[in-house]
């Protein structure tokens, strides 16, 4: 049989046209969606969290600035109770009225306040008897009697005074901004009212000022590029970035220069762009007064805005329906997020850029903190990140495809044109066939068909050899992948998790006639009778009393200590000891958690009890605050998880590609590849492989840093015998290795696949990092008779990807040791190695074991494990 004439490609039709045009569209759709997929997905979520983070910075100054009102209302209502106990003597006030004014540290913010009796109630035939201090320019309180000039409009009549007459005892009330006449200072009123045999007395007020107010909210809000002010619950400003913007300066009638702030409403009048932030405070408050007209608590608003407009020339209707409102308190049940609205605007009056605006909610003074941010500082950082990462990943794939076309020519297009060339020169010097091949199509395929139908009779064994060869390589391959997946799917399974706290309390004694008043805390003896029979000086100050005889000869239970009747663990229950948290009743009827431990002591030759007692109000709130920072984190978390999934899938799908079509050729074109083409595919295959292995490794990683911590029961000499018969047994097998338990080792509370992974990694490259000809010997300590590890490497090779040998000599992508120092830190222990070059090595770690009669920490594994 005779061969086709001869065969001449055109060029359109060539493979080396083709390909390239190939690897180019794929490069095209590969980044388009890419780019699809961070536009739509990761560019969005990175500009939800710059917002996130303005809400939270939001809170945390909404936080700080009730704190400081807190403080002042605490002051106020500690001023009230005075009013309302001591004696109506003048000297007797002005001498006690400053001395609790007076607190340390106060001074920054603390502008001064008084008792302000109703008419004649404090003197029959005095009308007006005021007891006010204001801060003089040296930070001192100075009395001022101004206010009780009979000639004047009369305090009483004040917008600060009135409401309080209608909100209760025990209640306070926060006044508009003003300049205080007679000490010229910006400050706003906390009042709260008195009571005197059930009738109303007066108000004690503390006045808060307003004066570091803006430098305040200029660094708690400089970090998000915009600015930060707070207005009353009127609109009013209680700061602005540029206080000439939000201030008038009229002349008082002693012809000296105020100043006083104006509220939104002006603002937007004669700055226009202000407008949207004036609208939004206008509807947040009409949106506050129709919650509280539903409120049960406001059935008798209309009764109530009557009154307070008719008793204050200070105050007109549409301020008495917001006082009205704000005593009603529709928002007291926020939970820690007081953000009222936000809303983007086209520009702003200050930073003339389009913004994003916020408004949230101070509790009890229904102050208003606005926040101003600009879009542009909101996204540039996800703008940023996106363009970073859009850069790399084109980047990587760029590469990838461009490597993939050179090897793909070097191993397949070359290596046809060098086999054409030679096939002909074979036809041509022996032409006896036996089969032809039909020719595949007009390209370079086709062409190497042309020559091959010349020289198939002589190939015809060799290829028949070769099918057989391949067909038993085949069954090989699918009997093993089998016995991969059996393994696989032994090893997918968790233990469910169990959690084991253990708390110790230390109680001390001491000499309690010679200490009791040094003590820190409160302390307390009981006698039998439940009768108290000595307290110390911190009991009562915490209860507020004036004097320990006051608390001594009483019933605990009803003064001290709120316990049922028949229910003290000690004398009713006959405990040895107590320890428990409790409520502390003080005088004025507040309750205060604490803290208390009991034991029973000899006291004057009588049997009695010690009861020691702590504040732990701030511990009750740090706990919340921490409960609140752990659901951030836990949520900051999950989406570190999605972002690392999402980024790590579209990373492995490429690279399990180029592996499996890489293994699929070189199956294909194996014998006939020259052996540096073939060294080349080898390469590739082999890259592919370990950069999907750093992948998955670092999803390991991954899963280990995010997977909330199961506990369990493992028992470690039988997952020691486990990985020896399943996970180890190819390596033992192969190296020859032994594997030494020189005693029992114990059971521990951990997850059984993550301490799988530990010891796994741990023995694993005991076996393999080996001289040549030496037979591994692991002994469970875990100790090795390898190569050894030089002392200065023995932290760094806990590192990520850290590695301390050529590839060559020793496989490995360099994740084991991380993945098993992660593992071991998350469940509270420690890792580390004892090595010497030469000498083997002794790895070494601590986990909590299960039986609780041992340390909470294990020695060394070749001691304890």
């Amino acid at each position: 049989m005779t061969a086709d004439k001869q065969f001449v490609l055109k060029w359109y039709n060539k493979l080396l046209f083709k390909m390239p045009l190939v690897f180019l569209l794929l490069f095209a759709v590969l980044v388009a969606s890419i780019v699809l997929v961070m536009k739509r997905v990761g560019k969005v979520r990175l500009e939800q969290q710059a917002y996130r983070l303005v809400t939270q910075t939001g809170n945390t100054i909404v936080a700080d600035v009730y704190s400081r009102t807190v403080f002042a209302e605490s002051l106020a209502k500690s001023l009230a109770n005075l009013g309302e106990l001591l004696p109506l003597d003048v000297e007797t006030y002005m001498t006690t009225v400053p001395n609790v004014m007076n607190v340390a540290g106060s001074e920054s913010f603390i502008a001064g306040g008084g008792i302000w009796p109703e008419p004649y109630m404090f003197s029959g035939d005095i009308a007006r008897r005021s007891f006010f201090w204001g801060r003089d320019e040296k930070g001192e309180l100075r009395y001022y009697d101004n206010y009780n000039d009979p000639n004047g409009a009369g305090y009483h009549n004040e917008e600060w005074y009135v409401p309080a007459k209608h909100i209760g005892d025990d209640k306070d009330f926060w006044s508009k901004s003003y300049m205080d006449p007679y000490s010229y200072q910006p400050m706003v009123t906390c009042t709260v009212p008195m009571y005197r045999n059930g009738k109303f007395f007066g108000v004690s007020t503390v006045d808060f000022k307003l004066e570091g107010l803006g430098k305040f909210l200029e660094q708690a809000s400089s970090r998000l590029g915009g600015y930060s002010f707070v207005v009353d619950r009127n609109g009013k400003f209680l700061s602005f970035p540029k206080e000439s913007m939000a201030k008038i300066y009229p002349i008082d009638k002693f012809g000296k220069k105020t100043e006083e702030f104006i509220d939104a409403e002006q603002m937007a009048q004669t700055n226009p762009l202000f407008k949207p932030i004036a609208d939004a405070i206008s509807q947040v408050n009409s949106e506050i007064i129709i919650k509280a007209v539903q409120t049960d608590k406001n059935k008798s608003s209309e009764e109530l805005v009557t009154a307070i407009d008719s008793e204050s020339y200070q105050i007109n209707h549409q301020e008495a329906v917001m006082i009205s409102a704000a005593l009603a308190d529709p928002l007291n049940n926020m939970n820690n997020n007081y953000q009222l609205k936000q809303f983007a605007m086209s520009n702003d009056v200050l930073l003339g850029k389009p913004c994003t605006v916020f408004i949230f909610h101070v509790p009890h003074t229904y102050w208003k903190v606005v926040t101003v941010m600009p879009i542009s500082e909101a996204i540039a950082a996800s703008v940023s990140i996106y363009r970073t990462i859009l850069s790399f990943i084109i980047g990587i794939t760029a590469a990838v495809i461009l490597a993939g076309f050179i090897i793909l020519y070097g191993a397949f297009i070359k290596p046809l044109l060098s086999m054409s060339k030679q096939l002909q020169g074979t036809v041509e010097a022996n032409a006896d066939t036996l089969e032809h091949l039909a020719r595949a199509g007009e390209d370079e395929l086709g062409l190497l068909a042309y020559w091959f139908n010349l020289r198939s009779d002589q190939l015809a064994d060799t290829l028949a050899k070769l099918h057989a060869a391949r067909n038993n390589l085949e069954k090989r391959v699918e009997q093993r992948t089998g016995e991969l997946t059996d393994v696989n799917q032994r090893l997918e399974y968790e233990i469910t998790e169990r959690k084991r706290a253990e708390e110790e309390i230390k109680k001390s004694r001491a000499n309690l006639m010679k200490m009791i008043d040094a003590m820190p805390f409160g302390v307390a003896v009981i006698d039998k009778n439940k009768i108290i029979r000595l307290v110390n000086d911190k009991v009562v100050e915490m209860t507020g009393h004036s004097d320990r005889s006051d608390i001594v000869g009483k019933i605990c239970h009803k003064l001290v200590c709120q316990t049922c009747k028949g229910d003290c663990p000690i004398l009713d229950k006959h405990q040895q000891v107590d320890q428990s948290e409790r409520v502390l009743l003080t005088k004025d009827g507040r309750k205060i958690p604490i803290l208390k431990s009991v034991i029973p002591i000899t006291f004057d030759n009588e049997e009695v009890l010690l009861e020691a007692f702590i504040d732990i109000s701030k511990s009750k709130q740090a706990e919340e605050e921490m409960n609140r920072l752990n659901e951030n984190l836990a949520k900051s978390n999950s989406d570190l998880k999605d972002f690392v999934y999402i980024a790590s899938h579209d990373l492995r799908e490429p690279m399990r590609k180029i592996s499996a079509f890489g293994n699929l050729l070189q199956n294909s074109l194996k014998g006939t590849l020259a052996s540096d083409d073939a060294e080349n595919l080898s390469f590739m295959i082999e890259g592919a492989g370990r950069m999907t292995k750093m992948v998955e490794g670092l999803l390991a990683y991954s899963a280990i840093l995010t997977k909330e911590l199961p506990l369990g029961t493992v028992k470690l000499d039988s997952l020691i015998d486990r990985l020896k018969n399943i996970e180890l047994a190819d390596a033992l097998a192969k190296s020859g290795a032994i594997i030494d338990v020189p005693k029992p080792l114990p059971v521990i509370d951990a997850d059984n696949l993550f301490v799988r992974q530990l010891m796994y990694h741990l023995i694993f490259n005991g076996i393999k990092y080996q001289a040549k000809g030496n037979v591994p010997h692991i002994k469970i300590e875990i100790t090795d008779n390898g190569i050894g590890i030089k002392p200065e490497f023995h932290q760094a090779i806990f590192t990520m990807f850290k590695r301390l040998h050529l590839r060559s000599e020793y496989d490995g992508i360099g994740i084991g040791l991380p993945i098993c120092k992660k593992i071991v830190e998350r469940y509270g222990g420690k890792i580390g190695v004892e090595s010497q070059p030469g000498n083997g090595s002794t790895f070494w770690f601590t986990l909590p074991t299960a039986d609780k009669t041992e340390p909470a920490l294990l020695q060394k594994l070749g001691s304890e494990i």
